[in-house]
């Protein structure tokens, strides 16, 4: 009878320390594409002042098409602004990922919302991060830590937009 109750509480123990472990991973995974964000955000703002232009930098795409990693010969530019060119690989949940120099670039979106009044703020030209295969909470914690809490429906106002018939997670990096 000991070892029956012995067991079943090791049970109960690992089932939460499971859960638990479950969530740590998530968090961590979130914690990377905010991270990625950041770093790209300082990329995209050197790039920028050194060329008057809003960077794009496509996962798997010759070097034409990475503007921060890949030599230019742009006016002004003076990078490379990132150690190495984006990859499908840095997204924590298996999807792809680009960067994009334009808002409504793949016909995804019309804008952001940025200060969740209710009317677009950027249509045009901006760095937009493309990201698939996310799964709805973790993109809400990844809008919860760039969009400190905007009001109204997180899934569209803000610096993130969240598609979740396709997974889709796209986050204004600089504008």
């Amino acid at each position: 009878m000991e070892i029956i109750v012995a067991v079943s509480i090791l049970s109960i123990l690992a089932a939460a320390l499971a859960t638990r472990a479950g969530g740590m991973i998530e968090k961590g995974k979130s914690g990377k594409i905010i991270n990625l964000v950041s770093t790209l955000k300082t990329a995209c703002t050197a790039y920028n002042v050194d060329t008057g232009n809003f960077a794009r930098e496509y996962s798997g795409y010759p070097v034409a098409h990475r503007k921060l990693s890949g030599t230019q010969t742009e006016p002004g530019w003076s990078g490379p602004y990132l150690e190495g060119p984006i990859t499908h690989a840095q997204n924590p949940y298996g999807g792809q990922m680009h960067l994009y120099d334009l808002v409504t670039a793949g016909n995804w979106i019309s804008g952001f919302d940025v200060d969740a009044d209710g009317t677009l703020d950027v249509t045009g030209n901006a760095s937009m991060l493309y990201m698939n295969g996310i799964e709805e909470s973790e993109a809400k914690s990844i809008n919860d830590a760039i969009d400190l809490g905007l009001t109204g429906s997180w899934q569209d106002r803000g610096r993130v937009v969240y598609q979740a018939g396709s997974k889709r997670l796209l986050i204004l990096v600089f504008y």
